[in-house]
This record gives structure tokens, sequence and C-alpha cells, in this order.
């Protein structure tokens, strides 16, 4: 018999889904295989707080037992050999490739400098790719020509496209913040 998840059930779920998509996209960023178990690390966050800002102990406690309701299937789907959730205090990995969620910041710890050092060419070409975009689309949206030839629905995919390019540029850059770059 079918029945519907409750909200904590699919607030759980959701943040399964999210960080297995995220963890398999630095996979495959940093070249890990996808068969090779990977050991990573999360810090809960406060989706309308900065990002370094921590959570209460109250909001620790609530995110590591919805946390303790997910933690095996995403270990699974993202092929992990341990993961650790951390509280706001604890130091943030040295040897990482950072991720950043809406309710949380992780880490894919990676085995040895050649691991990072390839991450970081990877980041910068990416964010050099992005910047020369983002001109692109700036470029087009000032531009009187396109403004009055382009139909609404062209401006609002060209306006969506540069907000989603520009969202890209921040998480890029907070990335390699953290990073050391």
């Amino acid at each position: 018999m079918d029945r519907l998840l409750s909200k904590e059930e699919n607030v759980a779920m959701r943040h399964c889904i999210e960080a297995t998509e995220k963890i398999n996209s630095v996979r495959a960023l940093v070249g890990i295989h996808p068969s090779t178990r990977v050991e990573v690390q999360i810090r809960p966050r406060h989706p309308d707080r900065d990002v370094a800002a921590g959570l209460t102990g109250e909001e620790e406690r609530a995110f590591s037992e919805e946390f303790s309701t997910w933690k095996d299937y995403i270990k699974i789907l993202a092929k992990i050999d341990r993961i650790t959730l951390l509280e706001s205090r604890d130091n943030t990995p040295q040897s990482g490739a950072p991720f950043v969620l809406n309710w949380c910041m992780g880490w894919v710890l990676l085995e040895d400098k050649s691991e990072l050092d390839a991450l970081i060419l990877k980041l910068k070409k990416q964010q050099t790719q992005n910047t020369h975009f983002i001109y692109v689309h700036e470029q087009r949206e000032n531009d009187p020509n396109f403004i009055a030839r382009a139909n609404e629905e062209t401006k609002s995919a060209n306006t969506a496209k540069l907000q989603a390019l520009r969202s890209e540029a921040a998480n890029l850059n907070f990335i390699l913040l953290h990073l050391g770059v």
C-alpha cells in the first residue's frame, strides 16, 4: 500500500538526492572513477545565513537526526566508504574537493595532492569559460538590436541564462576560495 511521505521524510529524501548528485558531480570533476569508494564530510548550514555561519545546537541535533535517516542510502548511491557529519566548530578539511548546497557544505576527500591540483586547474578553466559566457550574455542583454528584435521568450531565456551563469560563477569563486586559490 502506498503512503505519502511526511514533510520530514520528503526533506530527508530531497537532501539525500541533492547530496548524491553533487558528490557524483564532484567525483566526475576530479576524475575519481565511479566505482571507487570515497570519503565524504558534510557540515550542515542554515539556508538563510552566510555559508560560514554555524547552526545552533538544537539545529545541529535536528539535522543529525535527519541525516541518520538517509546516511546508509547515500553511502550506496554515491559509492561512499565513509561519510562524516561535521559540527559547526569542526575544522574545514584541507584536502577535500568542496561542494555547496543550500542546506550544507561538503567535501569529497582527496587521497593525494595531484588530485587537488587537477581539480584547481579544471575549476580555473571553468571559471574562465564562465566569465566569457557572462560577458557574451551581458552584451546581448544590453544590445539595442537584440532588445528591439528578440521576442519576450528569448529575452527571458537570456536573462535566466545570465542569472544561472552568475550563480555558477559565485559557486566557482567560493570553491576556489576554500581551496586557497
